[in-house]
């Protein structure tokens, strides 16, 4: 008798089956009842199905098991989803008034007043975890960090000190540390990197560090207005400069990666975002942008005054070997913020990285139908041809949403994680802007969209609050015309303490939940309430936490 494909052992078949991806294996859940048992009650597969529809990669570092991660990612779905904190810890106050900050990796950093140190706090995964300040002393100033927690445990410290022999003259260097010691990077050949001179005396430069580059943009001094904007790309392992552009007028300041050798940067002279390619191998190092992805239009007379972007988490291309949390938001497909602060208004852009990276990986000329993707031929951006300048009605309304923020507070930019972000809205003693609006949590993941309609289409409950958009107009002050956006979220308000009257900066965004940033005592001090958002427990409750079906589709 031949033998039968269910004749195998089951452990066997699931193994086979691992190789399948989703979209495949949903295919074959259709074909025998058999086979959608046999993954239906497999947590190694439930969890695959769960990780994809909550937008997080597994870390292979950690040591959790297919059934703990599962629980965890359940619990820390449903709790995002209602905005259910399950323990709220005050960090200490803090008077660090300088503008260096940041916040990744599930650690909030802070400069201070002399400019010399960093401190940094990592932040409560349970309820019983201590909070206390740590502190990264440096004998020189400070101008910007780059930090790269969980792929490198690196710190990336920019620093300026007084030339030894040229007065009114500084050296620019950076500093390659373990963030975990505080001593000179074990990986970077040259812990100490020089960058440059300059005659400023708080140079504006910014910097990041993904996989094996560092890139740094710098930008003009005050005093030389025709000055250029740099953009360097240097292999910090080695040391080795990989990459020396300058573009004319100072239109760079800040910049993402869209992959881990595709940057983008905001260009507030021509309203674009310029797409460029760092060089591997022997290809030589690009002249221009590849694409440049034109912006809304402006009004006549107005122009674009500043850019911030931002993505969170950043790629890391060779893993997370410095975590130990079973899983962390993909960061392929992490939303992206863009604000643009105009002459008379301002506006927030959200997109996902990957949607942006197949727009700017996927351009043709033409399609099909010999319709034209690109600006008309008479039109050309600076020295960059027409045919590589791509038209905002072409690619942004489908995949981008656009928020009028001219009354929002747009001074704190890490407020994304994962394909979560928050809308910070200048607040009166109600917690209120001007409009009656609160601050909310926006939740771009697709699935969570579609489980929110469904929800609220079965009147299932639970789910009044939830606003859910598809689709908007908005007219921005200094923007020519309306804005339409296409990319749909769902939105929930976040609730308001009365203890925060009076003294509210804003919410900031990190992958277990929030900072509340409150006014001290004095301008000088800040105070931060940490609320997480999640559950912790124990084996008991994950055991629990397991009942009930996990939906595969």
């Amino acid at each position: 008798m031949a033998l039968q494909l269910f004749d195998l052992p089951l452990e066997l078949i699931l193994r086979v089956l691992g190789f399948l991806d989703l979209s495949e294996l949903t295919v074959l859940m259709r074909t025998h009842s058999t086979f959608r048992q046999s993954i239906q009650d497999s947590q190694g597969f439930q969890y695959r199905f769960a990780a994809i529809r909550a937008g997080v990669e597994s870390n292979v570092h950690s040591n959790h098991t297919t059934w703990e991660r599962l629980a965890l990612l359940k619990i820390r779905e449903k709790s995002w989803l209602h905005m259910e904190v399950d323990f709220q810890k005050s960090i200490p106050n803090v008077k660090f008034p300088s503008g260096i900050y940041d916040l990744t990796g599930g650690i909030y950093f802070r400069g201070d007043l002399s400019r010399r140190s960093i401190h940094y706090c990592p932040l409560p995964s349970k309820s019983t975890d201590p909070i206390s300040w740590r502190r990264i002393r440096v004998d020189r100033a400070l101008v910007d960090i780059g930090v790269s927690v969980y792929e490198h445990n690196l710190i990336a410290i920019l620093t300026y000190s007084p030339h030894p022999t040229i007065a009114r003259k500084n050296i620019i260097e950076i500093v390659l540390l373990e963030l975990s010691t505080g001593k000179p990077h074990p990986m970077a050949k040259k812990p100490v990197l020089f960058i440059g001179e300059t005659s400023a005396s708080k140079p504006a430069i910014l910097l990041e560090v993904v996989g094996e580059y560092l890139v740094l943009v710098m930008t003009r001094e005050s005093r030389e207005l025709n000055a250029p904007s740099t953009l360097r790309v240097y292999e910090w392992i080695t040391g080795t400069l990989n990459m020396d552009i300058q573009r004319p007028n100072s239109p760079y300041h800040n910049f993402i990666f869209l992959s881990p050798t595709v940057i983008l940067l905001p260009n507030t002279q021509l309203n674009t975002l310029d797409v460029w390619e760092i060089p591997t191998g022997a290809k030589p190092p690009p002249t221009e942008p590849f694409l440049c992805l034109a912006l809304p239009s402006l009004s006549y007379r107005s122009t674009i005054f500043h850019f911030s972007c931002r993505c969170e988490p950043n790629l890391t291309p060779s893993g997370k070997p410095y975590s130990e949390a079973p899983f962390h938001p993909d960061p392929e497909d992490a939303i992206i913020v863009l604000t643009a602060q105009v002459d008379f208004g301002a506006y927030a852009l959200f997109v996902h990285r990957s949607a942006l990276l197949r727009v700017c990986t996927t351009h043709q000329p033409e399609d099909e139908a010999g319709v034209s993707h690109y600006l008309p031929s008479m039109f050309t951006i600076g020295r960059i041809p027409a045919e590589r300048v791509r038209a905002w009605d072409d690619w942004g309304p489908s995949i981008t949403h656009v928020f009028n923020t001219s009354l929002s507070s747009l001074h704190w930019v890490t407020t994304t994680d994962g394909q979560r972000a928050i809308v910070n809205h200048v607040v009166d003693e109600d917690g209120e802007n001007e409009e009656g609006q609160h601050s909310q949590l926006l939740d771009f993941n697709p699935s969570t969209v579609k489980r929110v309609v469904q929800a609220q289409a079965d009147g299932s409950g639970g789910f009044d609050s939830h606003e859910v958009v598809f689709y908007t107009t908005v007219t921005i002050p200094g923007i020519e015309s309306p804005i339409t956006s296409q990319l749909p979220y769902v939105g929930v308000d976040i609730p308001f303490q009365d203890s925060w009257l009076n003294r509210f900066k804003g919410f900031l965004l990190y992958e277990e939940g929030l900072l509340v940033l409150l006014g001290g005592n004095d301008e000088l001090e800040e105070q931060i309430e940490v609320l997480h958002v999640g559950v912790s427990f124990g084996l008991e409750e994950m055991t629990l936490s397991l009942g009930g079906d996990i939906p595969l589709s």
